[in-house]
């Protein structure tokens, strides 16, 4: 499941781990007793109990402190504003995953942050060279 609940909502990769149950729908058959209704999202730190056990929420909690830190030093030590964004944006997303699911935050890094860093590295490699003519 972990893999499911990782890579499920990826552009073109998810398709590949779609097939596979995830831990909100096994969460879902648990609260319910049944699969129809799969409308409860499992915190981060429920899905690191179910795949780790209590070791587990302190894995994914360490995790995303320091994916915090790191990117909030990033954004501090930027002076882009492009990649500002980007870090800042970061920041906030790894600090309220705790309360929402790593499913969620997985595919806003890959399908969002990910696209963006990368129009926005391209952007700043790319010069275009004025030849003088008119």
């Amino acid at each position: 499941t972990m893999l499911s609940d990782l890579f499920g909502n990826w552009a073109g990769v998810g398709s590949i781990f779609r097939d596979h149950y995830n831990i909100s729908e096994y969460f879902n058959f648990a609260y319910y007793g049944h699969m129809h209704t799969v409308d409860q999202i499992v915190p981060t730190i429920g899905q690191a109990y179910m795949q780790f056990g209590a070791l587990g929420t302190y894995i994914y909690t360490i995790l995303m402190v320091i994916a915090c830190m790191w990117l909030d030093e990033k954004y501090r030590n930027n002076d882009k504003m492009e990649f500002s964004y980007l870090y800042l944006y970061g920041t906030v997303k790894c600090a309220i995953t705790l309360m929402g699911n790593l499913k969620i935050f997985s595919a806003t890094v890959f399908n969002v942050l990910f696209p963006m860093f990368l129009l926005f590295w391209l952007n700043e490699k790319m010069i275009i060279k004025n030849t003088g003519e008119s």
